[in-house]
């Protein structure tokens, strides 16, 4: 990786001070951010625009970390962090599958793909990376790391979530939405086999009193999730967080599919209810492990989005007391007017 390339450069200098910005709550220094992104997208413009320099680890690299500079200084609604993915994604396709053969390239792609990932969820529209010539890419990392095999599973769900809005439209055969229904539970299936393997030698957390982490009772007092979860290492906590926020997501919407062209009883109503809650339930007990001030704001950021599919799940639920705290901790988290 060059040091003097110019985009690079750019690209770490905004996001730097955006870090800074934010971590020392600097508006001065947010104002200062703003112009070097600014200067940062003019020397991506001029990267991606050239046919040999369009290709290489740094400029996808400087296009990743300008998504992380929409996360700490979002201005545009959200709007900027979704064409940066877009961007990515089309430099992907300039470059194939094939190009990924470095550690650090892997790493930059591991990344895209839960920006993606991330997007589909909130846009119910599939991703290009769940099809077979992009999952060939991940194929032996997922062998030894539980979050590719995790994220290599999730990448199916927006897919799953693009169809049912589809056949929920009137004059839908219905071999259509069986199809739909069996392809979720594969998907279930396959994310049932994981946790069991990731989870062979027992939970990779232990139980402790919410209190116990620190910062978080400054964040959010009350005692809605106690105990909370601290997990054996930080890797095990993101895993989690991803895999009940997905099952949240996918369950959910298997479970609306069923009621809706099949006939449930009162006992599977209640087995889906509880499946259901124990995935939300979990993204909130971990949370304030994500929120301690040693792992940094990107981890605080990470948890922010399952906390909100959690939250939207107690609302629905009208769980006021869960979907309160959910609120609480979210605006706790955060840096008022900063992202």
């Amino acid at each position: 990786m060059p040091a003097n390339s110019p985009v690079l450069m750019a690209a770490i200098d905004a996001l730097s001070a955006a870090q800074l910005a934010v971590n020392n709550r600097n508006h001065p220094l947010i104002h200062r951010s703003r112009s070097l992104y600014g200067t940062a997208l003019s020397q991506m413009m001029r990267a991606i625009q050239d046919p040999v320099t369009a290709l290489k680890d740094e400029t996808l690299l400087s296009t990743y970390m300008l998504t992380l500079y929409e996360v700490f200084v979002g201005v545009t609604r959200g709007h900027g962090f979704f064409y940066h993915v877009q961007g990515l994604l089309h430099l992907l396709t300039q470059r194939g599958p094939a190009s990924f053969d470095s550690r650090l390239s892997m790493q930059i792609f591991h990344a895209i793909r839960y920006n993606s990932l991330s997007i589909g969820y909130h846009l119910r529209k599939a991703s290009m990376l769940d099809s077979p010539e992009w999952l060939v890419v991940t194929a032996k990392a997922a062998k030894a790391d539980p979050y590719v095999a995790l994220n290599d599973i999730c990448i199916h769900i927006p897919r799953l979530l693009e169809r049912t809005d589809k056949v929920t439209r009137p004059g839908c055969p219905q071999e259509e939405i069986d199809t739909l229904i069996e392809d979720s539970q594969q998907v279930a299936s396959r994310a049932f086999e994981w946790l069991s393997t990731f989870e062979r030698n027992g939970p990779q957390y232990n139980m402790v009193d919410v209190a116990s982490m620190e910062g978080f009772v400054d964040i959010c007092a009350d005692r809605v999730f106690d105990p909370v979860f601290y997990f054996h290492y930080f890797g095990a906590g993101i895993c989690y967080l991803i895999y009940n926020m997905s099952m949240l997501i996918m369950q959910g919407n298997t479970f609306k599919l069923l009621r809706q062209y099949r006939q449930l009883d009162i006992k599977q109503l209640y087995m889906w209810d509880r499946q259901l809650s124990s995935y939300a339930d979990s993204i909130c007990r971990s949370v304030p492990y994500n929120c301690r001030p040693v792992t940094g704001y990107t981890a605080k950021f990470g948890s922010l989005t399952p906390l909100m599919v959690a939250r939207k799940y107690y609302e629905l639920k009208g769980a006021q007391n869960e979907a309160g705290w959910c609120g609480k901790v979210y605006m706790g988290a955060r840096v008022p007017e900063l992202y």
